[in-house]
């Protein structure tokens, strides 16, 4: 198991006759490319925060020679801890300057 705030959580993978489903950790935020399109442009600092996020996640991922082969926006989930975890967030919303 990977354990890392910046690497959402496998909860557990179920079976089917025909499937498999993951069940991950909630991310009330959506995905990054969500936001991005919602905010157009994010702040310098949020952008630096954002990148730093990533590449901690990455590093991680790494140091158990694990690597992620789909990385892209749509695949980065964003959580805001200090908002509600009952509901989705509407993007378009967030402030992120806070």
């Amino acid at each position: 198991m990977i354990k890392s705030d910046h690497i959402i959580k496998l909860e557990e993978i179920l079976r089917t006759r025909s499937n498999y489903y993951c069940v991950l950790e909630y991310a009330n935020g959506g995905s990054l490319q969500t936001l991005l399109n919602a905010k157009v442009r994010f702040p310098e600092n949020v952008a630096k925060e954002c990148v730093r996020q990533i590449i901690a996640g990455c590093s991680a991922l790494y140091r158990l020679r694990v690597m992620h082969r789909d990385m892209k926006l749509d695949n980065i989930l964003v959580h805001f801890p200090d908002l509600p975890n009952t509901e989705p967030i509407d993007p378009a919303t967030v402030d992120l300057e806070s």
